[in-house]
C-alpha cells in the first residue's frame, strides 16, 4: 500500500497524517505550542522549538512505514527575518500579531492602494500582511531589517532547512500581498512601497514542485530517506479547499482552526470593490476566494489556559466545553461575547478590536461563559457569510474543517445560525489531506481536481426547525454591542 503523508504547520500546533491513494487515514500524530505573546500586539513562534515539533511528529507518524512522498501546509501571513547563513534574526511573526498597526495604515493611505490589490489580490491594510510587517522591521527595527539578507515565510525556513533550496510556493507567495497574482513575480510598486528588493525575497515555485534530496541532518532528524519526495505544498487555508473537494465555485468551506474562515475556489481571481475579501493564487487555474476572522478555536483554548487548567480542570476540556454549551439555550440567556482576543480581520478588517463579555449577569455561569464564546465565532463568521452572499456566493451547503469538525454541537449551532446544512467530510483534518493529496498530484498519482472518497460527506448536520427566530435576535443584539463597540461590524468604504 503506497503511503503519502500530509504535514500541516498550524499557528498553534503541527498534525501531520499518512494516507492511502484513496484518502483514508492509517496514523496520525500532532503537537501544540504557545504564541509568545508578552509584549502588547505580539504573536510569535519561537522557530527552533517549532522546528523540534515538526520532526517528532513525523518521525513519529512514519516509524516503521514507507511513504512514497509528502506534502507540506504552513499558515498564511506568517514573517522571519533571516541573515546570509539563513540564521534567524526575529521569531515567526504570524498574521495574529498586530505590532504593524501604524505601518498598515501607512500602506492603506497610499494612493496606489487599490491598484496594489488589483495586483496582488490582498488587502494591505491590515498588520496580519507581511507587507505592513516588512514597513514595521523597516521602521521599528532598522538594525534587523538591514542586516536581513532574506526576508521569509516560515514556509521557506522549513524548506531551506529541509533541502536548502530559497523556494516560495505560489500561494505562500500570494499571501504575502506582495506577488503579482497575474504574472506570478513579485510586485515592484509594492515592494518600493515597503522598502525591500526582490532579491531579498524566496523564488516562486508552483505548489506542485517535487524536491528530492534533504539534507542528512534534516533527514535524520524527520526519520525519513534522504531521497523521500516532498511536494512543496501551498498554505493550511487553501489546502483546507483542497481537502474537502472543494475545487470550484459550487461549494465552499467554513473552517474554524486557531481563526476562521469561508472560501471558495474560481477559475479567475475575483476583485472586491470594498477590498473586503481576497483571492489568493493556487494551481491549475484555481483561486481560493474569501475572507477569514481572526479568533476561532484561539478562543476556546485561551479559555481552557487562562481559566480551566489554572483552576484544577484535568484531562480534555474540548469534550466538557461541548456538553456545557448543549446545556445553555441559544443567546446564552444574554450574555454577549465579542472574541476580538488579536484583533479581526473580514469583513470589517478592524485590527483594533478586542474581547468584550457583554450582559453578563450573577445567573451565569462558566457553561454560559464557553456557550457565549463559541456563538461569538459564529457570529463573526456568519457576518462574513452575508457579505459573501451579497457577493453572490450563496452555496448550498458548507463543507466544515479544522477542530471544529470534531464538536457536534458546535456544528450544528453553525447549521441552526447559518440555516444550511454543513456537511463534515469523512476526513476531517482537510488541510492535512489537503497536503499528502498534492504530493499525490505531483508524483502522477491522481489528476488535480479529482475527488477522493475520503472527501465526501460523513455526516451532515440539518438545520433545527424552529431556531431561526432566536439566533436572529442574539445575532442582531451581538451586531448592537459590536457595532456600538467599533462601528459598522459588516465594514465597508471607510475602514479601506
Amino acid at each position: 500500500m503506497s503511503l503519502f503523508l500530509g504535514i500541516d504547520v498550524g499557528t498553534s500546533s503541527v498534525r501531520c497524517a499518512l494516507y492511502d491513494e484513496k484518502g483514508r487515514r492509517q496514523a496520525v500524530e500532532s503537537r501544540e505550542y504557545t504564541l509568545a505573546a508578552q509584549a502588547p500586539g505580539q504573536a510569535e513562534l519561537d522557530v527552533e522549538d517549532l522546528w523540534q515539533a515538526f520532526c517528532q511528529v513525523v518521525k513519529n507518524c512514519c516509524a516503521g512505514r514507507q511513504v512514497e512522498g509528502c506534502g507540506l501546509s504552513v499558515f498564511m501571513h506568517s514573517l522571519l527575518a533571516v541573515d546570509g547563513q539563513w540564521r534567524p534574526l526575529t521569531q515567526a511573526i504570524t498574521w495574529a500579531d498586530t505590532r504593524a498597526a501604524k505601518q498598515a495604515e501607512t500602506l492603506g493611505n497610499h494612493p496606489q492602494i487599490r491598484r496594489f490589490y488589483r495586483r496582488t489580490g490582498c488587502r494591505l491594510a491590515h498588520p496580519m500582511s507581511p507587507a505592513a510587517k516588512l514597513l514595521w522591521l523597516r521602521e521599528c527595527r532598522p538594525e534587523v531589517f538591514e542586516k536581513a539578507r532574506r526576508f521569509v515565510t516560515l514556509k521557506e525556513f522549513l524548506v531551506h532547512r529541509l533541502f536548502g533550496e530559497d523556494l516560495v510556493d505560489y500561494s505562500d507567495a500570494s499571501s504575502m500581498g506582495l506577488l503579482d497574482m497575474h504574472t506570478f513575480q513579485w510586485e515592484p510598486e509594492v515592494l518600493a512601497a515597503v522598502g525591500v528588493e526582490a532579491d531579498r525575497l524566496g523564488r516562486p515555485a508552483p505548489c506542485t514542485l517535487v524536491l528530492r534530496g534533504m539534507a542528512p541532518g534534516a533527514a535524520e532528524a524527520l526519520g525519513l530517506p534522504a531521497d523521500t519526495p516532498f511536494c512543496l505544498g501551498s498554505t493550511d487555508g487553501v489546502l483546507a479547499n483542497v481537502g474537502s473537494g472543494v475545487f470550484d465555485g459550487s461549494a465552499m468551506t467554513s473552517t474554524i482552526g486557531t481563526s476562521g474562515a469561508l472560501r471558495t475556489m474560481l477559475p479567475t481571481p475575483y476583485e472586491d470593490e470594498e477590498l473586503r475579501l481576497w483571492s489568493y493564487c493556487f494551481a491549475g487555474g484555481l483561486w481560493a476566494v474569501g475572507g477569514a476572522i481572526n479568533n476561532g478555536g484561539l478562543v476556546l483554548k485561551w479559555l481552557r489556559d487562562a481559566f480551566w487548567r489554572p483552576m484544577g480542570g484535568r484531562g480534555e476540556a474540548y469534550p466538557l466545553f461541548d456538553q456545557w454549551a448543549a446545556g445553555v439555550p441559544v443567546g446564552c440567556q444574554g450574555l454577549t461575547f465579542v472574541p476580538a482576543l488579536t484583533g479581526e480581520r473580514s469583513p470589517d478588517w478592524n485590527s483594533g478590536a478586542s474581547g468584550t463579555l457583554h450582559g453578563l449577569r450573577v445567573s451565569h455561569g462558566a457553561p454560559h461563559v464557553v456557550r457565549a464564546a463559541m456563538e461569538g465565532v459564529l457570529f463573526r463568521l456568519y457576518s462574513l457569510y452575508e457579505l459573501l452572499r451579497q457577493r453572490g456566493f450563496a452555496p448550498p451547503r458548507l463543507l466544515a474543517s479544522g477542530g471544529y469538525a470534531n464538536s457536534p454541537v458546535w456544528l450544528q449551532m453553525q447549521a441552526d445560525l447559518f440555516g444550511l446544512p454543513v456537511d463534515v467530510p469523512r476526513e476531517k483534518e482537510a488541510t492535512v489531506l489537503g497536503a499528502a493529496y498534492l504530493a499525490m498530484c505531483a508524483l502522477g498519482r491522481i489528476r488535480l481536481g479529482e475527488r477522493l472518497p475520503s472527501m465526501e460527506a460523513g455526516q451532515t448536520y440539518e438545520p433545527a426547525p424552529g431556531q431561526a427566530d432566536a439566533w436572529q435576535q442574539a445575532y442582531g443584539r451581538y451586531q448592537t454591542i459590536y457595532s456600538r463597540l467599533y462601528g459598522n461590524a459588516n465594514g465597508g468604504e471607510d475602514n479601506v
